[in-house]
């Protein structure tokens, strides 16, 4: 049977993680892009963080979530990072890995008008859980492709088994360490359009990530890394990542974390409401 933490350890967590946003939201512009002296970032707010159209393919995801958070099923879990909140022991419910480790409606669509806005088309995710963010990215076009590796062999698997069902034929999941795995997923790729940075997260292991993506980078790439304020060493890698030489736009929405490396643009760091 799945294990859930103490509920103080769970409290506790939550209570750290609600102490850093209400410093995100002291720090953070208005949504709607008022004091953002950026046109790349003001039309990014406009087009992108302001949209609330429901797209064609949204509908069809979240009835896979439903499916999902319905079941009655069980599968063992290997965590390869910094482990769960929410959970200790290896056996845990289909259902609750949809509602604590999943990506969220909210991030799904974010993620899907992210790269649907700048045309991704060779698309990167690391740490595929359910598949659920990976159909998200593949549905912005069907020319786009999509690699996601997932170390967990059972999470891996029934990935697999959700995207088969749900239609995608344009997403390859690769079951592995992002260690053993991640270098030749990136040789094979010939550039990478989008990475979705969401399997582990420990400072060095998402440094060591982050460089190796950015071999395959162009001007008009775009990352993502989830959960940038979870803990103090998410917080600690993403200042790292912002400040890095290659990045010249980063964006903090507290449930994410965006950069860019646009050249010609002035080097600027931007927190904003979601």
């Amino acid at each position: 049977m799945h294990t859930i933490l103490p509920v103080w350890n769970i409290v506790r967590c939550k209570f750290k993680l609600f102490c850093r946003f209400i410093v995100h939201k002291l720090k953070a512009k208005s949504k709607r892009g008022h004091g953002v002296h950026s046109p790349f970032v003001y039309n990014l707010i406009v087009n992108v963080f302001r949209d609330r159209k429901k797209h064609e393919p949204f509908a069809g995801i979240e009835d896979v979530r439903k499916m999902l958070i319905s079941s009655g099923d069980t599968i063992k879990v290997n965590d390869m990072g910094a482990g769960s909140v929410f959970f200790k022991g290896d056996e845990r419910a289909v259902s609750r890995i949809v509602r604590y480790s999943s990506t969220s409606r909210k991030k799904g669509e974010l993620l899907y008008r992210l790269a649907r806005y700048f045309g991704a088309k060779k698309i990167l995710e690391l740490g595929t859980s359910l598949g659920l963010g990976s159909m998200y990215l593949a549905a912005v076009s069907e020319d786009a492709e999509v690699w996601s590796i997932e170390g967990c062999p059972e999470l891996a698997a029934t990935a697999v088994k959700n995207i088969s069902d749900a239609g995608f034929g344009n997403i390859r999941i690769i079951e592995g360490s992002f260690e053993e795995v991640l270098p030749s997923v990136i040789e094979r790729m010939e550039r990478v359009d989008f990475v979705f940075f969401d399997g582990d997260h420990r400072k060095q292991s998402l440094l060591w990530q982050f460089e190796q993506c950015l071999g395959k980078s162009t001007g008009e790439t775009v990352f993502v890394f989830d959960d940038i304020h979870w803990s103090d060493e998410m917080e600690e890698a993403w200042s790292e990542i912002t400040s890095h030489e290659k990045v010249t736009i980063s964006i903090d929405l507290f449930i994410c974390g965006i950069v860019f490396f646009r050249k010609g643009l002035p080097r600027q760091k931007f927190v904003l409401k979601y």
